[in-house]
């Protein structure tokens, strides 16, 4: 063990500063565009690989290398200073104020824009509206409150990484399905080997070109034609096959995901895993559904399926209206149960961060004392945070949200995505369930209006996310000290360029508006399902499904652990909140893996699958950036006043 920290090395140096200032100033602008103009944001794959690839070329030109450890923290911190949206989300702030929705929304005789509190949003008197900039003193307040509580929560999700660190990587050395292939990729490229760089390009050009299908050539057409709407020719992110199957099972939803990405992906997850995944999302979305509606659980006031709906819309309906409360019941005994079953592991996975060797602190692991320091004073300032601005909430659910919830939570997700590759999420269209907040405010509220729905609270889900990127880490010899480091050099980078870009594009034209079309689209939606929760609260909480979901979560654990039988409990987990389409192509994808083993021989595979899997990231990842570049200055030039 003292050996292995001994070989990880800083991957924080100055050409590794670089790639993030060129990141945050020349690839966020084209993130932000896209995500406000087509939805088909350019992801974080495209950020990252554009950047990497750009970088590692032009060192080998110049005579400097990178090293590996350079080329991961360049990749990882492209992202990061790519894509943090602050301020975009204090426009959406302002759009609360605006919006015909909230404007629409009566509560105790007044609407629901006017009940917004000024330290979320300006006034209506306030001159922003009309002039569209952040630089005036009504936007402090909100500012500055949003601010503390964003790096208040940045602190959580770095404390709980470091605890899902050791208990899944140090402790439990679970696989990570996910960061196999990233690593495999930013390896290869950083190392140019020869015959596993021919397999990344093959594979690369493989995706690039369905990627142009799918992708480049529709958002071409969108931006060359001036359409309302992408003409994707192969549906995107699925085939949506449920009006087929409609009038035989009202609420079934069924489909076939079309990005290679999610196909690919079932090359590196257990196979097993993706059979437990797929069997729970079928058993839900198209068994139990179309049973709910025959047996009347679909009402006008929580409907799960109605005639004519897509697949997406029954998926998440039917997820907040049924099945919500069985899935943080999964969740609850996803972190739970491992840990009564195996005490002793858990208390010695904690106990190797009460004393850290020297090599330990020189790769910027944390001790335990610190990693809880950070945590509850955190949380703790959270909760005085939402207190301070909302005084007459109770304490004890802020408490219970914001420290043990919190904890549970990035202990389910952690393990998820360090088995299945993704995490759990329970979407409502207007945020995620996963923070429990909607559901416990309307517990707690009863339907009385608060502005605790509007006061930041820490209760964080990006523990989980942190712990992947340790994986990586390890995966690529990297000191988790430099990781840390270099995210806390991008991240105010990206707000400070995050400001002046989100302002430019504020100024062209209103956001929403027809000059940004699918803000048009989703903002309102976002804020329809946000106001339904203030004034129509839904209670999920059902004693009964509660503990039937963690029954089902104990009973597929001991059959896994104790009886040795092919099952993934947490299988079953993510794939009772995963849309079915996205399950069933990984499905064929993991038969696919299966039969490509066979041929290529079991040696081979398992050496290359992971390169092959990087190759498809990064061969989609430059087509999406290279059309999302043209979309950028196509819709730039079209906003202009000539």
């Amino acid at each position: 063990m003292e050996k292995e920290y001994e070989e990880l090395k800083s991957g924080l140096t100055w050409k590794s500063f670089l790639g993030i200032l060129y990141a945050a100033i020349v690839i966020q602008p084209a993130v932000i565009l896209l995500s406000l103009v087509s939805g088909a944001t350019l992801s974080w794959m495209a950020a990252q690989w554009i950047v990497v690839i750009l970088f590692v070329e032009l060192a080998r030109i110049a005579g400097h290398e990178l090293t590996q450890q350079e080329t991961f923290i360049i990749w990882l911190m492209a992202a990061t200073a790519a894509q943090e949206f602050f301020f975009l989300f204090m426009v959406q702030n302002a759009y609360w104020r605006t919006s015909f929705i909230t404007q629409n929304a009566i509560i105790n005789g007044q609407s629901l824009a006017n009940l917004v509190p000024t330290w979320f949003a300006p006034s209506f008197s306030s001159p922003i509206y009309n002039l569209r900039t952040f630089l005036h003193p009504s936007w402090i307040a909100p500012i500055s409150i949003a601010l503390v509580g964003s790096l208040l929560w940045k602190a959580t999700d770095i404390s709980l990484g470091y605890l899902n660190r050791q208990l899944y990587i140090e402790t439990e050395k679970l696989p990570f399905p996910f960061q196999v292939p990233t690593a495999e990729a930013i390896l290869t490229i950083s190392r140019h080997e020869k015959k596993r760089t021919r397999v990344l390009v093959v594979s690369a050009v493989i995706a690039m070109f369905y990627a142009l299908f799918v992708y480049g050539i529709p958002l071409l057409g969108y931006s060359v034609l001036r359409l309302q709407s992408i003409p994707f020719a192969i549906p995107v992110p699925w085939v949506d096959l449920t009006k087929f199957i409609e009038p035989a099972l009202p609420g079934a939803a069924i489909g076939i995901a079309t990005d290679l990405i999610t196909f690919a992906l079932g090359f590196m997850i257990p196979f097993n895993v993706i059979v437990s995944m797929f069997v729970t999302s079928f058993a839900i979305y198209f068994v139990a559904n179309p049973i709910a509606v025959r047996m009347g659980f679909s009402t006008p006031e929580r409907p799960i399926w109605e005639p004519g709906w897509s697949l997406g819309t029954i998926w998440q309906r039917s997820t907040l209206n049924l099945w919500a409360g069985f899935i943080i019941g999964l969740a609850i005994a996803a972190a739970i149960v491992p840990i009564l079953a195996h005490p002793r592991t858990f208390a010695r996975s904690l106990k190797g961060l009460t004393k850290l060797s020297k090599a330990q602190r020189r790769a910027g692991i944390l001790p335990l004392w610190l990693i809880f320091g950070i945590f509850i004073s955190s949380t703790f300032g959270g909760i005085m945070l939402f207190h301070f601005l909302v005084p007459d909430f109770p304490i004890w659910v802020l408490i219970a949200l914001s420290m043990g919830w919190t904890l549970l939570w990035t202990l389910a997700s952690g393990r998820a995505s360090a088995t299945t590759g993704f995490s759990i999420t329970v979407p409502t269209g207007g945020g995620d369930l996963a923070s429990l907040r909607q559901p416990m405010f309307s517990l707690v509220l009863g339907g009385k209006y608060s502005n605790a729905w509007f006061a930041p609270l820490t209760v964080s889900q990006g523990g989980d996310w942190t712990c992947q990127m340790f994986k990586l880490c390890q995966l690529t010899k990297t000191t988790p000290g430099s990781y840390i480091k270099a995210y806390l050099i991008a991240f105010p980078i990206a707000y400070i360029v995050g400001f002046v870009y989100i302002s430019v594009f504020w100024s062209i034209a209103p956001i929403p508006s027809a000059v940004f079309p699918w803000t048009q689209i989703t903002w309102p939606t976002n804020l329809i399902f946000s106001s339904l929760w203030i004034t129509n609260p839904t209670n999920i909480f059902n004693p009964t499904t509660l503990a039937a979901s963690f029954s089902i979560v104990t009973a597929a654990y001991a059959l896994s652990t104790f009886a040795h039988l092919p099952i993934s409990f947490m299988g079953i987990v993510v794939g009772a909140a995963s849309p079915l389409p996205n399950a069933l192509t990984m499905l064929i994808g993991g038969i696919v893996g299966q039969i490509l083993m066979r041929r290529t021989g079991k040696d081979w595979w398992n050496s290359n699958k992971g390169v092959i899997v990087g190759g498809i990231f990064i061969g989609e990842g430059i087509i999406i950036g290279i059309f999302a570049a043209i979309l950028l200055v196509m819709k730039s030039t079209l906003a202009l006043p000539y």
